[in-house]
């Protein structure tokens, strides 16, 4: 219907050049008070692009250190080669089979590492890698429950319909199957440090609205 409504469509300018597509790649982009009709570089089905955020939350076994785990957040974290393959295994975690997204990349903002401690009296230690250069030292003759939180963006494109959420799509990944992405931190392929085979739950939440 719109390709024949809009078949005496005029360039304004008259300079066709400097458009791209032609009637086959006409798209409506329906807004609450409008209707906006242009041309597409894709024909359809258009693919739809998404953004999410999430936190990721990794529980390591009681018998691991605090020197441990800085190799999990080291201390020039933007530029290592840990988070490098930390956001390769991710995106191979997120993609999945029969996942609706391609996923076209992880970005991890940063890490946090945090024990909590058996003693309800003594309160959370934390400490924030890559904004910090101090290792936060683990409390000592104390049993504690290790955690590395990591905050990550990622993005990808798919398809439509049906709606989907991608924040969605990576937290279901991880919550719905912890034992998934702990075998995969776990792999010899990642190139992980071996903090990570000790790695023993995980979980997701995403923050996109």
């Amino acid at each position: 219907d719109l390709k024949e409504e809009y078949k005496d469509a005029q360039v304004l300018d008259g300079d066709k050049d400097k458009y791209v597509g032609t009637t086959k790649n006409l798209v409506a982009l329906p807004s609450k008070s409008m209707l906006n009709v242009g041309l597409s570089e894709e024909k359809w089905p258009l693919k739809t692009h998404q953004y999410a955020d999430a936190k990721i939350v990794l529980s390591f076994a009681s018998t691991v250190t605090s020197e441990d785990l800085s190799a999990a957040v080291p201390q020039y974290f933007a530029t290592s080669e840990m988070k490098r393959n930390l956001e390769t295994t991710l995106a191979k975690m997120f993609q999945g089979e029969g996942s609706a997204f391609t996923v076209q990349g992880v970005h991890l903002l940063d890490g946090e590492i945090s024990s909590t401690q058996d003693s309800e009296e003594t309160p959370p230690s934390r400490m924030l890698r890559g904004l910090q250069r101090d290792v936060a030292a683990l409390p000592q003759n104390t049993a504690t429950s290790a955690q590395v939180t990591y905050t990550l963006t990622t993005w990808g494109s798919y398809s439509p319909p049906p709606f989907e959420q991608l924040g969605t799509i990576i937290s279901d990944s991880i919550n719905a199957d912890p034992t998934g992405l702990v075998k995969s931190l776990q792999d010899k392929e990642s190139k992980l440090p071996p903090v990570f085979e000790e790695v023993d739950d995980s979980n997701a939440r995403h923050l996109t609205t």
